[in-house]
């Protein structure tokens, strides 16, 4: 029986490592999906408390997907967290592209004073035609 050299021992160790985080990746995105289709049903029976829960929960998971945090503050919002949703959706104004929802966004920063923010919404909610 051949002995493996260093280096081959080396490239196997690399693809069984590659192999697993992959793995592990893949169960962040299922943990993910699972915790936000959660949050979207307690969201919908208006249990806003348990919704945030969820999608806290889901962004633990997937920390850069832009719909978890969106719906984090929506959720955050009505339950009147109002600063905390405005610092929650900072980050994702770009990436919306609900017109009702950046709407909130617009009202949302100009309720807090932020102009930046405010004008950052109102021009992505006419490039997705919700305001003309």
């Amino acid at each position: 029986m051949r002995s493996l050299s260093g280096a081959s021992l080396a490239a196997v160790a690399l693809l069984t490592l590659g192999s697993f985080t992959a793995g592990c990746g893949q169960v962040n995105v299922i943990k993910a999906r699972k915790a936000f289709k959660a949050a979207n049903q307690s969201y919908q029976a208006q249990d806003y408390k348990k919704a945030a829960e969820a999608y806290e929960e889901a962004i633990a998971a997937d920390p850069e997907n832009k719909d978890i945090q969106v719906g984090l503050g929506l959720a955050q919002l009505v339950t009147g967290d109002v600063q905390v949703a405005a610092a929650t959706w900072l980050p994702v104004i770009e990436a919306c592209s609900d017109p009702q929802i950046l709407l909130d966004m617009v009202k949302l920063y100009h309720h807090t004073g932020d102009r930046g923010a405010e004008q950052r919404a109102m021009t992505r909610l006419r490039q997705v035609g919700g305001m003309r």
